[in-house]
C-alpha cells in the first residue's frame, strides 16, 4: 500500500489530551506519515519526524463529524497522539528486531542458485570436500 505524507498544523486539543485528526478519507487507499508544524512554549516539536497511521489502527479510534467551509460533512478519526506514538515504537522495534534476525540469519539458496554458485565458482566445492561432513546439495559432479 502506498503511503502518503501529511502535515497538520497542529493537534486537536480535548483539555489536557492531544488528539491527531485523520479525516477517515485520507486512508481510504493510503497510509499516511503524520509531521506536524506545531511547536510548544519552547519551540520543540510535540513529536519527532513522521508518525505512520493505518486504516487498520485509525478504525480502532472513534470519528467526528466536521463540516468544509461549504458545509459538506466529513469525518475524522480522532486518534489520542500518545497511542499514536505507542504505536509507532511498536512497529519500531518490530522492525529493529526483524532487522537483527536478518542479519543473524544465512541466506537459503534454491537447489537452482546453488548450481549455478557451484558451475561458475569450481574452487567452493573443493574447499567444501576439504572439510569432513561438509555437504552442498545439489551434488553435482
Amino acid at each position: 500500500m502506498v503511503s502518503k505524507k501529511l502535515i497538520l498544523d497542529k493537534p486537536i486539543w480535548n483539555g489536557g489530551e492531544r488528539y491527531v485528526g485523520i479525516a477517515t478519507y485520507r486512508l481510504k487507499d493510503n497510509n499516511l506519515r503524520v509531521s506536524c508544524r506545531y511547536r510548544n512554549k519552547s519551540g520543540n516539536p510535540i513529536w519527532q519526524g513522521e508518525l505512520l497511521v493505518t486504516k487498520r489502527f485509525a478504525e480502532k479510534f472513534s470519528t467526528k463529524e466536521f463540516k468544509t467551509k461549504g458545509g459538506k460533512a466529513f469525518k475524522v478519526y480522532l486518534i489520542p497522539l500518545d497511542d499514536l506514538i505507542e504505536y509507532n515504537d511498536y512497529l519500531n522495534d518490530k522492525l529493529q528486531e526483524q532487522q537483527q534476525q536478518r542479519e543473524t540469519t544465512s541466506t537459503t539458496y534454491t537447489p537452482s542458485q546453488i548450481a549455478d554458485i557451484l558451475a561458475t565458482n569450481p574452487k567452493i566445492r573443493e574447499i567444501c570436500n576439504m572439510f569432513k561432513g561438509c555437504v552442498i546439495e545439489p551434488h553435482v559432479d
